[in-house]
């Protein structure tokens, strides 16, 4: 995978259990999906070290790429915990515009765009700039570059892998959380307090 360092990951790096995150900051239907399973997510990974989370991003909305540039910058420069709450914020954000726009309160959905995680950033204490973070433009095209090789083309897509072998759960598009919650738990043998499939 291109720059794996500094792509942005969740949980231990030797880890056998790898879930590959396959995301645009800007799809309403990942703002859907991740915004209720981040939690999960985090706590197999960061909180409890049974299995790594990989993010890869695949701009396909207008301003996806400014965006990923922003949190790859963010990963690299403050860690994975703060990659973490901005992208969490950011779908929270999100998700809060798509049902004010569901629910009639406002004529158009408000997406967010590069300034948005800026100030999300700025709220949370990480001090970012467009003009840094293209210096990430490399980042983000070869990470297009490979998933479009491997026929990577939709967002949200997630990938489990247990071992070096192919996945042992694909899963692209939106679903609801508790299924690929389950799917995920069951496919790589987690241990999750409240979750029973």
């Amino acid at each position: 995978m291109p720059g794996l360092s500094e792509t942005p990951t969740l949980g231990p790096s030797n880890s056998s259990k790898v879930i590959v995150i396959v995301y645009d900051p800007e799809c309403p239907y990942c703002a859907l999906e991740l915004n209720a399973t981040f939690p999960f997510l985090y706590y197999i990974s960061a909180n409890t070290s049974q299995a790594r989370v990989i993010f890869l991003g695949l701009p396909i909305h207008e301003y996806s790429t400014q965006m990923l540039e922003l949190l790859d910058l963010i990963y690299n420069k403050y860690g994975a915990k703060a990659f973490a709450e901005v992208l969490d914020v950011n779908y929270a954000f999100y998700v809060h515009n798509i049902l004010l726009y569901e629910e009639g309160q406002t004529p158009q959905l408000i997406m967010p765009t590069n300034l948005t995680i800026i100030e999300i950033a700025d709220d949370l204490g990480y001090n970012v700039t467009q003009q840094e973070a293209s210096g990430y433009l490399g980042l983000v095209n070869s990470t297009t570059s490979f998933l479009l090789q491997h026929e990577i083309t939709g967002t949200p897509t997630i990938l489990a892998f247990n071992g070096s072998g192919p996945p042992v759960y694909v899963q692209v598009g939106l679903v609801q959380p508790t299924y690929l919650i389950c799917n995920l738990t069951l496919k790589l043998s987690l241990s999750v307090p409240g979750v029973s499939c």
